[in-house]
């Protein structure tokens, strides 16, 4: 067959569409060319039809053809095409000759058969109708969903050239037939998005940016062909990114409205794994700038949206909404009610939701803005009891609040009262039987030092907005704040009527209404409850400091005995051994206390003389009150343990007065007071640094309680630590004493169990940790032999403790602690710690041949928790120093061998290999339990929870012993590990030795030559063996590390990511590949395409990649003389432009450009 060479019906952007499909299929190149070139070659008169039909048959092959040739399809549907089911239901209709669906009724009774043929036949249009649109998606519109105009725009097409193509049966003449222009239209549209689709991303985007310069200059709306058109340039996500974050006219929102682009933002989708994804919605940066152009349009946008549940588009309301007028931003609120709290979106931002509040009521708005504030600032109950929920996070609820009580201006006050009334009922502090409130706040005057709350926030605005509404309108102010008695409520009026008292005392104002209404204010009845007495000091300090006068006739106010709340007294805490009194006594007994703060709180200058008298009473009896504007716990919360005395007034007593105020010293009856157990803590501290603090005094045991000798002794141990000595005779003699005590306290039970101490089982415990401390060889204190002659004594004599042993066995099985914890905590493990110290000491010691036959003793009995095999496997290298022969006598006791190795043997091997690396003489002592361990088919115990896990500990070992060149490549271990253990576990064990030339200072180049033929080894096993790729998932170390040239590492990388499949750099290498791009681009640019990860969490994993990497080898590539590396390299810039790196371009050419200049980061 002759072939005629013709591209001259071809202009150049047909030719270059032309090209590319010709490099994919030469067939529907020339189908294409085939139809541009009927279109150009005038019909023969009598053939106008006939030509429509071919040029539209010819177009629909390749719009037909395209996905599976460019793109990709959503597969096939299963089962027979709608036009056999048509068939079929043609032949059920002949079978039922007298049926007429033509009848003029509602319903037409079918046969079952029919009825089923005709649900077949509409079903499956359906399908078919939808996998033609989401084939046009998977072609044209990366990243975008089917409901994108431009896959309107091409099935619209396919469906003009499909109609076209057919002639009707039998054929008809009726005179029309499409234009040129109408065929050149839609031939247009399949070539425009074609275009796009077979170009790179950049020259796509060079040609976009051209048309968004136009965009931004022009001064006219653009026509309906101009908007679909610039649709047809921007299918796919990146390019809509571009094209809506460029646009800057407003002019093109409505036509863009009109085309329906804003008309389906994409919802939120569950994924398998379970997290909820929702894809980013460009065209929101868009309707964002416009807002504060043509807010009425946008608003109208939004509007439409109002089902959406896409989280994009519900902050951007907020948004929008803060930053428009606001009588446009008032058209949102209804649709932002609607929505509840549960439906604000989490994407929006708590900073928009207050400024749109701001933004109503500031500008005229008020109504809306209420009811946007209601819904976002008042507390609502949570679902669980006692706890309150709004719309914010307490941070931003306490951040946005006060901004908003602003706004409300004078209606501020009472709007946001019943918020703080609500959050009180809510959470229990006010209800129907009793009132607490007075808890929730120490201080009213000042915001709480907690972490941010609900709560706080509304007592702090509520206080503030008070005081402003005081000054300005006392009497109705404080009227409508005392309509509920609330506690809290009363101490914000007292507080709030004193600050406005004295504000506008300051700036010369008239006081006399405030005074007054003050005066009222101290008199009822509620001001007077126990509860209320700092903030009614302050006013009352308040009045009688501006009106002096006015004070007299309260003196038998103050006088008086507090009004206590029953209901509030039924609720204060109490331990279970109170005294249980009745309502009335408790109401008699703060009397005096109540008295004594609050004059102690007015002060001595403010209270006239007979009052100044009383207190002068008071501290006689009572004793002067330091911090008289302190708030009462029982005002706040309880903080923990107190002490009576501070460090520095405990420091400041010689040895016999510490000792004789811990003596006498006693808790009192309040249960919030000092306690034992918080001065303990204090002398802990004390003598931490000054060991020396109770030197010279004896009979310590005796004459302390428990919990303070545990305080002395934990101090005493801290000190040794810093390099401090005590007394050590003391240090024996209160030791000794302690550990040899066996009957319980003889002090009355004041505390706890814990602060009591009855049986002296902490005390016991911080001896033996203290004693355990003395025996370690230490270079920043010398402790002389004698002194160890009698710990030595000690701890051998404490082994032989039953009750230690005892207290260990039965304690209970604790996760997550591990048998090594347990040995730190635990008083029996410490003391086998200590034999262990001992023998540290070397054989020459006097106490050696002792601690070695107890620690013998300790050793045989049943270790239930493991720990004192963890000691032993922690003291692995002090037993091979100090004792080798008794280990080496033992080794298969402790660690286990080729008979096999207990849970405790596992215990002890695990937790040696996590205290030490590996060292040629300790391998070869665990050689044999290491063989055993490895052929255990359950899982190896753990001793020590660390970063790894016992199998990969094991192989670190071993690894470790080849590399350091203790062993050869052939050694049994090695071989055993690297066929029994799983392959990803050999790959850490393998890639951990690098991960340790990272932190090393230099590395012998020995060490990492063996470490590489390790490696190349392990490469050619899973060249052989594909399915163990998971070995080599952590090479990455291999390239962080920097021990080898790039030469040697890069095409290691390359192979390693082929083998594996889906190699993951962990973010640790891009700049260390970027560096290596100039030295060999084209394995360079290999290794980035490999490890680039897809996904839908690709853009996260591919970061430092794409960050670093990326610009810097795709330039060297473009640096090259390499053709085809040039071409691959920008392929692959433009593949990354498509997923989103936008700026790729841009930084590769400033590399090309300036070659040297490091990146900015």
């Amino acid at each position: 067959m002759m072939v005629v060479q013709d591209r001259a019906n071809l202009d150049d952007r047909q030719q270059q569409l032309y090209d590319a499909l010709d490099e994919r299929s030469p067939a529907l190149a020339g189908t294409y060319r085939a139809a541009i070139r009927m279109l150009g070659t005038p019909a023969v008169a009598g053939e106008e039809r006939a030509r429509v039909s071919l040029i539209g048959n010819a177009m629909r092959e390749v719009m037909n053809a395209l996905p599976s040739v460019i793109g990709e399809t959503t597969g096939r549907l299963k089962g027979r095409s709608a036009s056999a089911l048509a068939r079929e239901l043609s032949d059920a209709l002949a079978l039922s000759s007298d049926l007429d669906l033509r009848q003029d009724l509602d319903y037409i009774p079918v046969p079952r058969a029919v009825a089923i043929a005709i649900d077949q036949v509409v079903q499956t249009v359906v399908l078919e109708t939808k996998q033609v649109r989401d084939d046009a998606a998977a072609l044209l519109a990366e990243g975008s969903s089917s409901d994108h105009p431009a896959v309107g725009q091409w099935i619209e097409a396919r469906e003009f050239f499909v109609r076209w193509t057919h002639l009707e049966r039998p054929p008809r003449d009726n005179g029309h037939v499409p234009t040129d222009v109408e065929i050149l239209r839609n031939i247009r549209v399949v070539e425009d998005l074609v275009a796009v689709r077979t170009a790179g991303f950049f020259d796509t985007r060079r040609l976009l940016d051209e048309l968004l310069a136009e965009i931004n200059r022009a001064d006219k709306p653009p026509t309906s062909e101009q908007v679909q058109y610039a649709l047809r340039q921007i299918p796919t996500l990146q390019l809509r990114r571009v094209f809506f974050e460029g646009n800057n006219s407003p002019l093109w929102l409505q036509p863009l409205a009109a085309a329906g682009v804003f008309s389906t933002p994409p919802e939120p989708t569950p994924g398998d794994d379970g997290y909820t994804r929702e894809p980013y919605w460009p065209e929101i940066e868009f309707l964002t700038r416009m807002a504060g152009l043509v807010p009425d349009q946008v608003v109208g946008v939004f509007l439409a949206l109002r089902s959406t549940s896409n989280s994009w588009v519900r902050r951007a309301v907020f948004d929008i909404g803060a930053r428009i007028p606001a009588e446009h931003a008032a058209r949102l609120v209804p649709m932002i009610l609607e929505w509840g709290v549960d439906g604000l979106g989490w994407r929006t931002d708590p900073r928009s939701q207050g400024a749109l509040t701001k933004n109503l009521l500031d500008n005229g708005e008020t109504k809306a803005g209420l009811k946007l504030a209601n819904l976002l600032f008042r507390p609502r109950a949570e679902g669980q009891q006692g706890k309150v929920e709004v719309a914010f996070e307490d941070y931003w609820y306490a951040e946005e609040l006060p901004k908003v009580a602003q706004s409300l201006g004078e209606i501020g006050l009472r709007t946001i009262t019943p918020w703080l009334e609500d959050c009180l009922r809510l959470n229990e502090s006010v209800t129907e039987d009793f009132d607490v409130s007075y808890l929730r706040r120490a201080v009213i005057g000042r915001k709480d030092h907690s972490l941010p709350s609900v709560e706080h926030a509304l007592i702090d605005t509520v206080r503030d907005l008070a005081t402003a509404s005081i000054r300005r309108a006392p009497d109705r102010t404080i009227s409508m704040l005392s309509r509920t008695p609330i506690l809290l409520l009363r101490r914000i009026v007292l507080f709030a009527t004193a600050e406005a008292l004295l504000l506008l005392h300051a700036e010369r104002g008239d006081t006399v209404a405030i005074i007054s209404a003050g005066k009222d204010l101290i008199s009822d009845p509620l001001s007077s409850q126990e509860t209320c007495w700092l903030e009614l000091a302050h006013l009352i300090k308040a009045v009688a400091d501006i009106a002096p006068d006015e004070l007299a006739e309260l003196a038998l106010l103050i006088g008086a005995v507090p009004r206590v709340s029953t209901t509030a007294v039924g609720r204060y805490p109490r331990r279970e051994d109170d005294v249980q009194t009745s309502p009335d006594e408790r109401s008699s007994e703060p009397r005096e206390r109540w008295q004594h703060r609050l004059l102690a709180a007015i002060g001595v200058p403010s209270l006239p003389p007979e009052l100044q008298q009383r207190l002068s009473e008071l501290d006689a009896e009572h004793g002067v009150i330091e911090s008289p504007l302190a708030p009462d716990l029982s005002s706040g919360s309880w903080r923990g343990p107190t002490s009576p005395s501070s460090q520095t007034e405990l420091s400041a007593m010689d040895p016999r007065e510490l000792v004789a105020h811990l003596e006498s010293w006693r808790i009192g009856d309040d249960w919030r007071g000092p306690t034992h157990e918080g001065q303990g803590r204090e002398l802990t501290t004390l003598v931490s640094t000054n060991p020396f603090a109770l030197a010279g005094m004896s009979d310590l045991v005796e004459r302390l309680r428990p919990t303070y000798l545990r305080a002395v002794l934990t101090g005493w141990e801290a000190a040794i630590k810093a390099g401090f000595h005590p007394e050590w005779s003391q240090l024996l003699d209160v030791t000794h004493a302690v550990l040899d005590r066996a009957k319980p306290s003889v002090f009355a039970p004041e505390g706890h169990d814990f602060e009591d101490d009855r049986d002296y089982g902490h005390a016991k415990h911080a001896a033996i940790g203290l004693l355990e401390e003395v025996t370690k060889k230490r270079s920043n204190l010398s402790v002389p032999n004698l002194v160890l002659e009698q710990v030595g004594a000690v701890l051998i004599a404490a082994a032989e403790d039953d009750g230690a042993w005892s207290e260990y066995a039965s304690r209970l099985p604790s996760n997550p602690a591990d048998p090594f914890a347990i040995s730190l905590t635990s008083r029996w493990p410490v003391s086998v710690r200590g034999l262990v110290n001992l023998l540290s000491h070397g054989p020459d010691s006097s106490w050696f041949h002792g601690a070695l036959v107890a620690l013998e003793r300790e050793l045989g009995r049943p270790d239930r928790h493991g720990a004192i095999h963890a000691v032993v496997g922690e003291s692995l290298v002090k037993l091979h120093s100090h004792a080798p022969d008794w280990l080496t006598a033992n080794l298969a006791r402790l660690f286990g061998g080729d008979e096999g190795i207990s849970t405790c043997q596992q215990v002890a091997l695990t937790t040696a290999l996590a205290a030490h690396h590996s060292h040629k003489a300790t391998f070869e002592l665990l050689r044999e339990p290491l063989s055993a361990a490895l052929r255990l088919e359950e899982p190896i115990a753990v001793g020590w929870k660390g970063r790894s896990e016992p199998l990969e500990l094991i192989g670190q070992w071993i690894v470790e012993s080849f590399v350091w060149g203790d062993i050869d490549i052939n050694d049994t271990l090695l071989r055993d590990f690297f066929e029994l253990v799983p392959p990803a576990t050999r790959g850490a064990a393998v890639a951990n030795i690098a991960w340790q030339f990272v932190a090393m200072k230099s590395v012998d180049v020995r060490n990492a030559q063996r470490l590489g033929e390790l490696w190349d080894e392990r490469v050619a096993n899973v060249r052989a063996n594909p399915e163990e790729r998971a070995e080599l998932g952590d090479f990455y170390w291999f390239v962080k590390c920097r021990e080898y040239p790039v030469e040697w590492w890069l095409p290691r990388l390359v192979e390693a990511a082929e083998l594996h499949g889906r190699l993951n750099s962990h973010g640790m290498i891009g700049e260390v590949l970027a560096q290596a791009a100039p030295v060999n681009p084209r394995t360079s640019l290999d290794a980035l395409r490999l490890l680039l990860p897809e996904g839908v969490d690709a853009e996260a994993r591919s970061y430092d990649l794409t960050e670093y990497a990326a610009p810097a080898v795709i330039a060297a590539g473009f640096a090259s003389d390499d053709e085809q590396l040039r071409t691959d390299s920008r392929q692959l810039m433009h593949a990354l432009g498509a997923r989103g790196y936008l700026d790729l371009e841009q930084r590769v050419l400033e590399i090309v450009e300036t070659p040297g200049k490091p990146q900015e980061k």
